[in-house]
């Protein structure tokens, strides 16, 4: 279902869900980074434990499912990233006046992916809560590496 665009101020709500949507792959963007760094962070945090006799294989096994938890909310952070590009496109066309109607779902759309992207940011601050919350470091291991993950989150 569609209906006409007729007048300006449906032009600035357009507009303002625009903004919304850029500042959102903003948020996707840092989050790549972010989960980048953690990655790194958890390969050689595994690494090290790989190489101690004392670790156990519980405590492997943990930073390896991290490390998978990291790679799923990358997968997420695509998939979502590439939803909102979408739906951005569909508003360019709008506030460009290529299109004189809109789809009502437009409101839908930019609801249902407020909730996904605040979904995903809640995932990872608890996989971050969940990392740096615990002692991952081997004993011996260089304190340098966790003050420089504290300082970068």
């Amino acid at each position: 279902m569609t209906t006409l665009i007729e007048d300006n101020e449906l032009d600035s709500e357009l507009q303002e869900l625009y903004s919304i949507g850029r500042l959102w792959v903003t948020d996707l963007e840092l989050l790549a980074q972010d989960l980048t760094f953690l990655q790194k962070y958890l390969d050689k945090v595994l690494i090290q434990a790989i190489k101690q006799p004392h670790i156990s294989n519980r405590d492997c096994t943990l930073m390896a499912e991290y490390l998978v938890r990291v790679g799923m909310l990358d997968t997420l952070r695509i998939e979502l990233k590439e939803s909102i590009s979408n739906y951005m496109h569909i508003i360019e066309a709008l506030i460009d006046k290529t299109t004189l109607s809109f789809p009502l779902s437009l409101v839908e759309t930019q609801s249902l992916l407020e909730r996904e992207i605040n979904s995903l940011l809640r995932s990872y601050v608890s996989l971050k809560r969940d990392v740096l919350g615990k002692e991952l470091l081997v004993p011996g291991a260089d304190s340098a590496i966790r003050q420089q993950v504290y300082n970068h989150f």
